[in-house]
């Protein structure tokens, strides 16, 4: 239904809600939890918009994947092979490569990498135990949690995560991925 990037550095931002989703499949938690936290509902469709180093989108999965400045571009805008991140990624790589229309890791394009990474995977690997509704959020001091489950907001909340998990570690030499 919706879905939010940030690069490694926090400059770089993709925030798409998707117009093409089964409604058939909502429920009152989509509905409350998704859709209302939603961004973009006023904006007519299709809709794009550059603000500085992010990029916004409203509209059918296929037009915000090969729109000029879409998914696609600004993957690639990066110049460099992209490791790809999230928390819950069993389901987010999948839904991802999906998106470009991927099947097999060797149809990726070769600005991303095959193998991403798993957040909380890192958090669990770390000694932490995940519980809760709202413990990523509680890890790094998240105090306002009112667009909980906006794909922005939670794309942040995934690289917050990942950094403090980086920087506690002894050997961390804060390298660049995306």
């Amino acid at each position: 239904m919706s879905l939010g990037l940030v690069s490694y550095d926090g400059r770089h931002e993709f925030y798409a809600e998707f117009t093409d989703y089964d409604s058939s499949q909502l429920d009152d938690w989509l509905r409350e939890h998704i859709l209302g936290n939603f961004t973009l509902s006023e904006m007519k469709d299709p809709y794009f918009e550059a603000k500085g180093n992010q990029r916004l989108f409203k509209g059918e999965a296929e037009w915000v994947v090969s729109h000029p400045k879409g998914l696609k571009a600004w993957l690639k805008s990066f110049g460099e092979k992209i490791v790809c991140a999230s928390s819950g990624n069993t389901y987010d790589w999948v839904l991802f490569r999906s998106l470009l229309g991927v099947k097999y890791k060797e149809d990726l394009p070769e600005y991303i990498d095959g193998w991403s990474m798993d957040v909380i995977s890192l958090f669990r690997w770390e000694g932490h135990i995940p519980g809760g509704e709202d413990f990523k959020e509680d890890f790094i001091g998240v105090q306002d949690r009112s667009k909980k489950h906006n794909a922005l907001v939670d794309a942040h909340v995934a690289r917050d995560l990942y950094l403090k998990l980086e920087a506690g570690r002894p050997h961390s030499n804060g390298s660049s991925t995306h």
